[in-house]
């Protein structure tokens, strides 16, 4: 009897080519298996988190940083798609040399990164971070007048700076924090900020949900008291250049900088380094100059102010629109934007009200030591003011505003006021100009424009001006004193003035 014979096993072909093949190119196989192999780790790691190296990254991390490092509790680390870091407690220390007791001590934190700022940060760039988070949060920021910060860890000699980028603080693509406090000491912006934050924990943006923080110490020499109440969170740091998305949050603002109080009211999603801000604003003070050092701004020393209306800041750019300018006998309403950031900084928009008085303005158009300017004519009772022009202060900034006064008041006796003034002020690079001007006074018209050019020594002035009907001797009263020599002008002139 024939016993069948049995049947090939059909994989046996495959194991056959596979053996073949393998026999044939062993290196390449075994390359690709290895490879196979790293991507699997690797698309574990990232979606677990890479546990396994919570040890190899605090000594990876401590000898980059060249300071100590501990990560504690749950830690999960992405390091392909969104790369970022989740840790249940942060603890990083502070080089010995600042004096601080740690930099950085952190719960449930989240801190997000991207290689390319990594990598400008380690060739001595600013340390830019992409977003950070925490439910508390405990930091020590402290820069030496030699601009050397203890943020700039393990990082080669800071690149130099322009003397605008000295607050050169961290900056944040989003900064937001539960509570806890900030310490921040510089010596070259003369800072010593403390920054205490409280509130509950959550990060959908409600009115309901709020923050509390305080601000207090000492920035650019002034003193500075602050509270703040927000939302459910406290966006204190963000870069308009890559947080353009960040929520906007409730916040109102009340304190005081120096002599000057402080009231704002509205919405914030950035409110130090560059603030972002849309809201209601009340200002008074005894200067308006002592508003603008603390900003970085150049305003004239003035009297007493109170200031009400909307201001806006995104990306360096003010924009204030007044409900009300009271600036010692002055009534103004205006809108106007400034940019803080161009060289020189740029105001520009409209100039409107019932009365400008020119003592108002301070040392930019003459004054006492008080920022007073002296209403009377001087001791030989001459008609015009006899003040010292600041001419240095023509190029602090340029200037394109459209003016319209009800009345213009000289600040002195000597001379009555324009009324109806309407006039297009530009300052550009030191030259001062009144640009389509015209204003009735006693009975009569001006019109025409007139400059000031302080880059000339000494400085040029150019007028050409017309004269319409204008009783000159009830204008510019005392011109020719009674008891002068020769005849008096005639009471009402029509005549040009060219110069």
């Amino acid at each position: 009897m024939n016993t069948p014979s049995p049947t090939p096993s059909p994989t046996r072909p495959h194991a056959d080519w596979a053996r073949s093949a393998f026999a044939r190119r062993p290196a390449l196989w075994i390359t690709g298996g290895v490879v196979g192999l790293l991507l699997m780790i690797v698309v574990w790691g990232e979606a677990a988190g890479w546990p396994i190296m919570r040890a190899p990254m605090e000594r990876i991390i401590a000898r980059s940083t060249e300071v100590p490092v501990q990560l504690q509790g749950d830690v999960k680390l992405h390091l392909i798609w969104r790369p970022r870091l989740a840790v249940e407690r942060l603890d990083i220390g502070s080089d010995a040399r600042f004096e601080a007791p740690h930099l950085l001590k952190a719960e449930r934190i989240s801190l997000a990164w991207r290689w390319g700022d990594v990598w400008r940060w380690r060739r001595g760039g600013a340390l830019h971070i992409h977003a950070l988070s925490a439910d508390v949060l405990d930091a020590h920021l402290v820069r030496t007048e030699d601009g050397k910060a203890n943020w700039q860890l393990g990082a080669d000699e800071p690149e130099p700076r322009e003397p605008s980028d000295q607050l050169a603080l961290p900056s944040f693509g989003t900064l937001t924090i539960g509570q806890g406090q900030i310490a921040w000491v510089d010596a070259v912006v003369d800072a010593d900020v403390a920054v205490q934050v409280r509130g509950s924990e959550g990060r959908a943006v409600s009115e309901k949900a709020g923050y509390e923080a305080s601000l207090t110490g000492r920035y650019r020499a002034l003193p500075l008291k602050l509270e703040v109440r927000a939302g459910s969170t406290l966006p204190l740091f963000q870069d308009p250049a890559t947080a353009t998305n960040a929520p906007w949050v409730p916040v109102r603002i009340e304190g005081t900088v120096a002599s000057t109080r402080v009231l704002y009211d509205g919405q914030a999603a950035s409110l130090l380094g560059t603030p972002r801000l849309q809201g209601t604003l009340e200002v008074a003070g005894p200067s308006l100059a002592n508003v603008a050092e603390p900003l970085g701004l150049t305003l004239p020393e003035t009297p007493e102010f109170d200031l009400r209306g909307e201001l806006q800041q995104d990306a360096g750019i003010w924009r204030l629109k007044t409900t009300r300018a009271h600036i010692g006998s002055s009534r103004l309403q205006g809108d106007l934007q400034y940019e803080q950031f161009t060289q020189p900084p740029r105001l520009t928009g409209t100039l409107t009200g019932p009365k400008l008085a020119l003592a108002d303005l301070g040392p930019a158009i003459g004054a006492d030591d008080d920022g007073n300017a002296t209403p009377d004519a001087g001791p030989d009772d001459r008609a015009l003011p006899q003040r010292r022009f600041d001419l240095p202060s023509l190029k602090a900034m340029d200037a394109d505003v459209q003016v319209a006064i009800d009345e213009l008041d000289f600040g002195t006796q000597a001379m009555a006021p324009l009324r109806q003034l309407k006039t297009q002020v530009i300052l550009d690079n030191g030259v001062l100009r009144l640009e389509a001007l015209q204003a009735v006074v006693s009975s009569g018209q001006v019109n025409g424009m007139t400059a000031l050019d302080s880059n000339a020594n000494p400085a040029q002035w150019e007028a050409r001006l017309a004269f319409d009907g204008v009783d000159m001797a009830g204008w510019i009263r005392g011109l020719r004193p009674d008891s002068a020599e020769g005849e008096a002008p005639p009471s009402t002139a029509s005549a040009s003035l060219d110069r």
